[in-house]
């Protein structure tokens, strides 16, 4: 009997090499992932569900410290110079399924479409004096920042210069991936 090439892998190293999380760069640290800045492309399957991977999303995250978003009601200067000052960026390489990778995509394109139709409706309303079109263009405004959020497949909760923890993946690929390595320390969640 033959085995289903296409079924999610059981029970295998999630590791390309078929080695550990430390070697590879990239483990579990209770429901967060954690992947070295010089780790090896994750395996090539869902992060969201571990089916096999269709198409691979890396794109960049940023992170800073929470504080520093309180410094905009003293005055959005210091929260530009401390945002830039203290911002952690990464690549993650990550694997999606299609339908995951269709929601993805679908999500960054009604957002998209919102941000164009609303900042239309705003550039009208400012031009023309008209309040419907300001009102309606700050709100569609708003409404763009939800299909933008809920694209975002991994959400970066803490990097630092070596690594990055993120949250977002699904249980099920999370199951496959070894605990943190020995040696390693946590990192923080704030």
């Amino acid at each position: 009997m033959s085995q289903n090439p296409f079924a999610p892998p059981v029970n295998q190293s999630p590791h390309p090499e078929g080695g550990d999380g430390d070697a590879s760069g990239f483990w579990r640290e209770g429901s967060y992932l954690v992947i070295r800045k010089d780790a090896d492309p994750l395996p090539h399957r869902c992060v969201k569900c571990n089916a096999p991977a269709q198409a691979r999303n890396i794109r960049q995250v940023q992170w800073y410290p929470r504080w520093i978003t309180l410094t905009v009601i003293v005055c959005w200067p210091a929260f530009l110079i401390g945002y830039l000052l203290t911002r952690k960026t990464a690549k993650p390489n990550v694997g999606l399924c299609m339908r995951h990778a269709k929601r993805t995509k679908m999500l960054l394109f009604l957002g998209r479409v919102f941000l164009v139709v609303s900042l239309v409706g705003l550039t009208v309303g400012i031009f023309s004096d008209s309040l419907w079109f300001l009102l309606s263009g700050t709100v569609g405004l708003l409404i763009s920042l939800a299909p933008l959020i809920l694209a975002i497949v991994l959400r970066p909760v803490h990097i630092d210069n070596e690594r990055g923890k993120y949250k977002g993946a699904g249980p099920a690929f999370l199951d496959t991936l070894e605990e943190m390595p020995p040696g390693d320390e946590p990192l923080a969640t704030h």
